[in-house]
């Protein structure tokens, strides 16, 4: 601030911050890639490598050793906010009545329609 407890004024912009046309520095596309920015490019790119070599390891071994961090971390990744649609049980069956069979069991190979080998489905005989 200045010394009359004023912002001081910058000729290049607006009473908002906002560049006025013409200004030299907005022509170039706003600030250059700084060094800071290269420096979290550079970060997220061994970061990837570093993750892509063991990033399984690391999370199996946090699980074992700090699974309440792992969980954290698992939480700080969720969204804040979650949609939840609910809908009534009848009409989600009659929504799945109404949709074609997508998937038609083989007819028995002996063409009998007798015991299929219980739930698997395995023929008699067979391992």
């Amino acid at each position: 601030m200045s010394e009359n407890g004023k912002q001081p004024t910058n000729p290049d912009r607006t009473p908002s911050g906002q560049f006025l046309p013409g200004n030299s520095v907005a022509k170039l596309g706003g600030r250059p890639k700084s060094s800071r920015h290269k420096l979290a490019e550079q970060f997220f790119i061994d970061l990837q490598e570093i993750w892509a070599a063991s990033g399984k390891g690391v999370l199996r071994s946090v699980l074992d050793e700090k699974p309440s961090e792992l969980m954290r971390a698992v939480a700080g990744l969720m969204p804040k906010e979650l949609t939840v649609e609910m809908v009534d049980p009848e009409t989600a069956l009659r929504a799945l009545d109404d949709e074609p069979a997508t998937h038609v069991l083989p007819e028995p190979e002996n063409g009998s329609h007798g015991d299929t080998g219980g739930a698997m489905g395995i023929p008699e005989g067979q391992p």
